[in-house]
């Protein structure tokens, strides 16, 4: 028989024996939260990176490079002796393609060394899209140009051949774009 006094002398024994493996147990809730948030901030950060994947058909480039991987490593595994199972001449592919050529595989049959061939070359036009993708995404992001201006710009260059009423259509247009600025500024 319990009695009443134990309590009172030792009540974090009392908490001892309260279940909070329930309590904590909801506060797994707080985890999924977390996760949303975390997606949610990702997805902010990896919008230029979708962007540039999709700048000058970077992605049909990238699959059609990652399924030459996949496929080249099949005669590859079939053709030469020195790789013994698929992950080695997925390795190889792998290496190949993206030009490091670690050395430590290499093919000996001249069946071999085509397939080889193929991968650099599509894997240099990979890095090369890579970076030109890169940079046209940032000169995009550079040059976002009232086409007014733009406009203006063009008429300016031929400057002698514009007659009486193309100089007054400048004209308003300049006094526009004066307004606009007076009206931002």
């Amino acid at each position: 028989m319990i009695q009443s006094g134990v309590y009172k002398k030792n009540p974090l024994d009392l908490i001892a024996i309260i279940p909070f493996d329930s309590i904590f147990q909801l506060a797994r809730i707080a985890r999924l939260f977390r996760a949303i948030r975390l997606i949610a901030i990702s997805a902010h950060f990896l919008k230029p990176f979708f962007e540039i994947i999709r700048t000058n058909g970077l992605y049909k480039v990238m699959t059609f490079t990652a399924i030459l991987i996949f496929v080249s490593a099949i005669p590859i595994k079939s053709l030469e002796q020195s790789i013994e199972n698929y992950a080695d001449a997925l390795w190889w592919s792998i290496v190949t393609a993206t030009t490091v050529g670690y050395g430590d595989i290499s093919p000996e049959t001249n069946i071999g060394r085509v397939i080889a061939l193929i991968l650099m070359l599509f894997g240099i036009g990979l890095l090369g899209m890579i970076t030109g993708s890169i940079a046209t995404y940032f000169i995009n992001g550079q040059s976002k140009e009232n086409p007014t201006i733009e406009f203006i710009k063009s008429e300016l260059s031929r400057y002698e051949e514009l007659n009486e009423e193309e100089i007054s259509r400048l004209t308003v247009l300049m006094n526009q774009l004066r307004e606009e600025k007076k009206k931002v500024g």
